[in-house]
Order: C-alpha cells, then structure tokens, then sequence
C-alpha cells in the first residue's frame, strides 16, 4: 500500500481546517506532541510546541493521506501534485474559491481540451493541487 504524506512547517492543523472546508475532508486520527511519550520528543513540551501534529490519518475524496508538522525549516518543492477530479464545474470552482487565499494561482478555472474546467495553484501551505472535471 502506497499512502501519501504531506508534511507542514507548523501549520499541519491548520491545514486539517482548509481541507476538511474544501474536500469535505476526513479525519480519522491526530497525535498530537502532547500525546508522545517525553522520552521520544526532541525537545521539551511548551505551549508552542504541545500542539503540533505528529501524525494525522486523512481521507480525501477516498484517498488515505497522512499529514504532519516537520518543522519550521521545511521547503515545499514543485515535484508533487495532486490531481482532484470532480463531477461538475461548480465543484471546481468551490474547491478553488476555498483554496485560492493565500495561493499562487498557476490556472484560474477554465475550459481545456481534457476537462470541462481546469485549475491549479500552489496552496498557502505549498501544496500543489490541479482540480479538474473528470
């Protein structure tokens, strides 16, 4: 089995936020460093830190994902996409209008020659996403 994960810099919970908005995402389990034991943390628990996401299990759209904060010094890179397919346009642009704050809009939704209407950007977060009609 091959499961995704999306690793943040801090904002993991946040993210939970805007995709469970945008994806009517599900989320199935969060650890939380406050829920590790100390001996495996790196550093002590302190206000900032208690509540980063150690491990989270996801579904979208049927997909398991997993998702985590890995610090602050990671560095989201372009290698990566996820391609959300959809049954109409309007779901298109729903997801767009939900992702779009914050985002480096690639595509603005259009009509192309694969799908009845097309986007991309690059989330808030670094996360690519491509969201299209089937």
């Amino acid at each position: 089995m091959l499961v995704p994960v999306i690793f943040f810099p801090g904002t993991c919970a946040e993210a939970h936020k805007l995709y469970q908005k945008a994806f009517d995402m599900a989320v199935k389990e969060v650890v939380y460093n406050k829920d590790v034991p100390e001996d495996y943390l790196d550093e002590p628990l302190n206000d900032e830190n208690q509540y980063l996401v150690v491990h989270s299990e996801c579904n979208i759209r049927g997909i398991r994902i997993n998702m985590s904060d890995a610090g602050d010094t990671l560095k989201a890179d372009g290698m990566v996409h996820f391609n959300v397919f959809v049954s109409s346009d309007d779901e298109v642009r729903k997801i767009f209008d939900d992702l779009k704050e914050g985002a480096e809009v690639e595509s603005e939704p259009q009509t192309v020659f694969w799908s009845s209407l097309h986007c991309s950007l690059r989330d808030r977060f670094g996360v690519n996403w491509q969201i299209m009609t089937e």
